[in-house]
């Protein structure tokens, strides 16, 4: 389809490009190809013979041209999937000029493009022919729906460049599209409950969002109660012991024998395990439950194997979150508080800092603290409490729960003594004398984390 513009030069000069919100818009490109859920399709750049500007913000303006004609044209470093793109660009010329302005068909939807003075527009397929037939400065815009399902690099390439019967080399815009949703996970410890956020690119909850779930081996659950089996061989099969509905296991591969078919279920060659068939079934993500309104689901069903497991969020309306991978793993610690560690790495004065872990599954911790002349001890009318923060620490081990309090109103040189508290449960009782000793580095830091089995030291080297 082609277009006359009114219009008495060329031009293309990218001011910009602006994305928004789109709610209705005609398409002129279609395209069958979808990007996978959890696999966006790589871009394929330009040849040798392109000339890419990259961008650490916005693209810088790069002229090749002689000194009476110029192409120019600059963007914005990010767009977000699902918005519009807007591309503004400039001509100079003395008599015409040409191009082709091509684009990835699976990443982008042509919408429109506009042309300041008189021209000839075709769109075809994935690309957009522009000639300008009129001397002087034209400026002109191609708009594009970014699709919900990018995420990534995507080029824009101006090819085929002839300004005054003069070839120029192609000129290629990279574009970095994010996703429109942001995607936390908190729980990724078997046994324990995983929390799971939701949230647009303004910080907003998404209600009604699912999870799509990929793992690198294949899980299955039992259909209601059976039995699991070892030792097959054409004449018997042994009994192990019985398993409830909905038990989730790997499935690694599959065997038949007289008996039936069977699904081997414990990945190790010294001691198989099996699964009838009949008594399986693939396990069902979709009973991971929704979003709220705050954007917020809890589930048990990603926790129930170790493993690794690939997740993303979908909205209602087709928006997709960024690729969770992560690793699920043991849940180590008990109900009792263990590796109480002072630490002196204190922005508030006469404070001390302390920390202590559990079991994942722990709610509600604190420290209880007291002069240690006094005769009452943890009786006393002056014995002080401190509420403790909490949060999950992972490592490839495990993932346990780290407790933090900070105690203030210290006086220095007196000594105290203290216990910390996990869900009802009590440390020994410790002592440290109050000081303005305070440490300077993480290194100091790390050093005094250093305990066996602690998981202080990974807490502090994501700070």
């Amino acid at each position: 389809m082609k277009r006359l513009i009114g219009m008495s030069m060329v031009s293309v000069l990218l001011f910009g490009i602006h994305y928004s919100s789109l709610f209705a818009t005609d398409m002129f490109i279609k395209s069958d190809n979808e990007v996978s859920l959890l696999d966006v399709k790589p871009i394929e750049h330009q040849s040798d013979s392109s000339r890419t500007i990259q961008h650490p913000g916005q693209l810088e303006v790069e002229q090749n041209l002689g000194t009476d004609e110029s192409f120019e044209w600059r963007a914005d470093r990010e767009v977000v999937a699902g918005q519009v793109l807007t591309i503004n660009f400039l001509v100079e010329a003395n008599e015409r000029a040409s191009g082709t302005l091509r684009y990835n068909a699976d990443h982008l939807e042509l919408q429109d493009v506009e042309l300041s003075r008189n021209g000839e527009v075709e769109r075809k397929n994935n690309r957009v022919s522009i000639e300008i037939k009129d001397e002087g400065i034209s400026k002109g815009s191609a708009t594009f729906q970014v699709k919900e399902d990018v995420i990534g690099t995507t080029d824009i390439s101006m090819e085929e460049l002839m300004i005054d019967h003069k070839s120029h080399e192609n000129e290629v815009l990279e574009v970095n599209v994010v996703p429109a949703l942001h995607l936390e996970i908190e729980g990724r410890s078997v046994g324990h409950d995983t929390e799971v956020f939701v949230t647009d690119d303004n910080g907003n909850g998404v209600e009604g969002a699912t999870l799509h779930v990929e793992t690198d081996v294949p899980r299955v659950q039992t259909k209601e109660v059976t039995s699991l089996y070892h030792e097959l061989d054409e004449q018997q099969e042994s009994h192990w012991f019985p398993v409830g509905p909905h038990t989730h296991y790997h499935a690694y591969e599959e065997t038949t024998t007289s008996d039936g078919d069977f699904i081997e279920i414990s990945g190790d060659d010294q001691a198989k395990t099996y699964l009838k068939k009949m008594d399986a079934e693939p396990v069902d993500w979709s009973e991971i439950p929704l979003t709220d309104k705050k954007g917020y689901a809890v589930t048990d069903i990603l926790t129930a194997l170790e493993g690794e497991v690939r997740v993303q969020a979908v909205a209602p309306d087709g928006r997709k979150s960024e690729v969770w991978e992560g690793e699920i793993v043991k849940a180590l610690g008990d109900d009792q508080p263990e590796n109480v560690t002072l630490d002196w790495y204190n922005e508030q004065p006469n404070s001390q800092t302390v920390h202590f872990e559990a079991h994942p599954k722990a709610e509600t911790g604190f420290i209880e603290i007291v002069e240690q002349r006094d005769p009452e001890k943890f009786y006393s009318a002056a014995l002080k409490r401190y509420e403790a923060s909490t949060e999950l620490v992972y490592e490839e081990h495990g993932e346990k729960r780290l407790f933090t309090s900070v105690v203030t109103e210290l006086d220095p040189g007196v000594t105290y003594t203290y216990r910390v508290n996990v869900d009802g449960n009590w440390s020994e009782e410790s002592s440290f004398m109050a000081t303005n000793r305070f440490f300077e580095t993480k290194g100091e830091r790390m050093n005094a984390a250093k305990k066996p089995n602690s998981f202080l030291s990974y807490h502090l080297k994501e700070r």
